[in-house]
């Protein structure tokens, strides 16, 4: 860490940022989470269900950061990104700069390819990351990291028991949530409540899976739960948009109601009216005898 330190401090002397301090912070999984590091670094929590933003804070990270840079300076689009490719299934782990899109196999093999110990392909991290069926899959813009595990990475398959209500879970939750809790009112679908436990603050770091005694995954739940909850949250908008459309369909067939029956009410004035209307006769036949007159 200390060349590391040294590393970047030399880098701000060359670039004059006198502005920008360098912090060392513990390395606790998941520390590195948005929510966790500005809490470490600041001491403010964010509330729940809010952003950084509202505690007037702005929290990127190097790869954001980085294409932000290049856009600005460089007009140069988001096209590739630094993947890490490591594991004990590659032979020759290292970081590398590729395009959007590559195939993950042709990183794999400018790494020196499989190692006999290949078991698993990851996309991310080994607590947050995606199975992949096949290497076929390109890069894309959030990829970060290709991990290549071995057997003895992987966890055996061992079948879900009953919760024993032990309380690990929410001991190891960074986040402070209820996990047993929250996989309970998932399963049984009671939205509301699921919403109001701050499942939406669940930043999916599967602590909740390392450590629990009955094997049951529930980040797999809780992703389940984050995709309805955000499935009701568009039906509720899009009912609401059609109930804002249709109040407002029916305000205006209303007043194009009121409107017409008022026009009618004005021509039925106006034809009852007789010495008005007689009026507006002599009137019509005076200006047409004048015009007969001039002409004669």
């Amino acid at each position: 860490m200390g060349a590391v330190r040294r590393a970047l401090e030399g880098a701000l002397r060359d670039a004059s940022a006198d502005d920008i301090d360098i912090v060392r912070v513990t390395s606790i999984y998941p520390e590195g989470g948005e929510k966790q590091l500005i809490q470490v670094l600041t001491g403010l929590e964010v509330p729940s269900g809010g952003r950084p933003t509202d505690l007037g804070l702005l929290c990127q990270n190097v790869a954001t950061a980085t294409a932000i840079a290049r856009a600005v300076t460089e007009d140069k689009p988001l096209i590739e990104r630094i993947v890490t490719v490591t594991g004990p299934g590659v032979e020759r782990p290292r970081n590398l700069l590729a395009r959007i899109g590559t195939p993950i196999a042709d990183l794999v093999a400018l790494a020196g390819g499989y190692t006999p110990q290949a078991a698993r392909l990851v996309l991310g991290g080994p607590m947050m990351g995606y199975p992949l069926a096949t290497d076929a899959n390109p890069v894309i813009k959030a990829a970060n990291c290709i991990l290549v595990l071995g057997e003895s990475d992987l966890r055996p398959l061992q079948a879900e028991s009953p919760c024993i209500r032990c309380g690990e879970c929410a001991r190891v939750c960074p986040a402070v949530l209820l996990p047993q809790e929250l996989n309970r009112l998932v399963r049984a679908s009671q939205w509301e409540d699921v919403a109001a436990l701050g499942l939406r603050d669940c930043i999916e770091c599967g602590c909740c899976d390392l450590v629990c005694p009955s094997h049951i995954p529930l980040v797999e739940w809780f992703r389940f739960g984050k995709s309805e909850l955000r499935a009701r949250s568009i039906e509720r908008s899009r009912a609401e948009h059609a109930r804002v459309r249709f109040e407002a369909r029916r305000e205006r067939l209303e007043r194009i109601k009121r409107e017409r029956k008022q026009r009618m009410a004005e021509k039925k004035r106006a034809l009852q009216d007789t010495q008005g209307r007689k009026a507006k006769v002599a009137a019509a036949v005076a200006r047409a005898r004048s015009r007969q007159e001039r002409k004669s």
